[in-house]
């Protein structure tokens, strides 16, 4: 797997979300409405609020009232519940105008930017954008999921917190990167088939009550998803 600190801005994203932590800010990880979205979501919330007792919730957007991305009526309501920093995941980067409407009053929302969909003409600005496909970027593989994105993002974390004990199988999660894969149709080259074979080796191995439900429904056995 390509190294996570080469993710673009990934170390101005870990320090923000270590600062929010140790100064007990309130965080919203802000996902989208479609499997990678949630996926997403919860493979971060899991790592901050399970692992390093943050106090972080999940916001999806509802797919009638606020559509895709981030908009004026969701941080509205994010800032209403005593939001301070914002995390997107599996969105984010071309929603500019609204970030930075938010992001430049005195007592306005922080935010992290994670995303993997195609960057437009203007990026956010002043802002750690987290972008396999960033300009800028150094990342080698531009075609994973935002939910891959998300999971690299905890991994930059702890490997710049324990560099020397780093290890790739500390990284829960990676059922839910081998899911998201499949579900929001990544080519299946280069990481992405790792993140699809590791994937499925974890929904069979040890499935969350989610993937049981779903297997079930399905009729498929669990240990036998392909």
């Amino acid at each position: 797997l390509a190294d996570p600190l080469l993710l673009h801005d990934v170390r101005k994203a870990a320090d923000s979300i270590e600062s929010a932590i140790k100064n007990k800010k309130k965080m919203f990880i802000y996902g989208d409405f479609d499997a990678d979205g949630i996926c997403a979501t919860a493979v971060l919330w899991e790592y901050l609020y399970r692992q390093r007792g943050a106090d972080v919730l999940p916001y999806i957007p509802s797919r009638i009232d606020e559509g895709y991305g981030m908009s004026e009526k969701s941080l509205q309501e994010i800032a209403k519940q005593g939001g301070e920093l914002v995390i997107s995941v599996d969105c984010g980067i071309r929603d500019v105008d609204v970030i930075e409407q938010f992001s430049s009053t005195p007592k306005g929302l922080e935010f992290v930017i994670t995303d993997h969909h195609q960057p437009g003409e203007q990026l956010p600005k002043n802002v750690p954008v987290v972008h396999p496909m960033h300009p800028d970027g150094e990342y080698p593989e531009p075609y994973i999921s935002g939910t891959a994105v998300a999971w690299k993002l905890i991994a930059a974390m702890d490997k710049l917190s324990h560099p020397k004990a780093f290890s790739w199988k500390s990284i829960a999660g990676i059922d839910l990167v081998g899911f998201s894969t499949v579900c929001d149709l990544m080519p299946l080259q280069g990481e992405n088939r790792l993140f699809a074979h590791f994937g499925l080796e974890a929904m069979n191995s040890c499935p969350r009550p989610g993937i049981l439900a779903m297997a079930d429904e399905a009729k498929i056995s669990v240990g036998e998803i392909s």
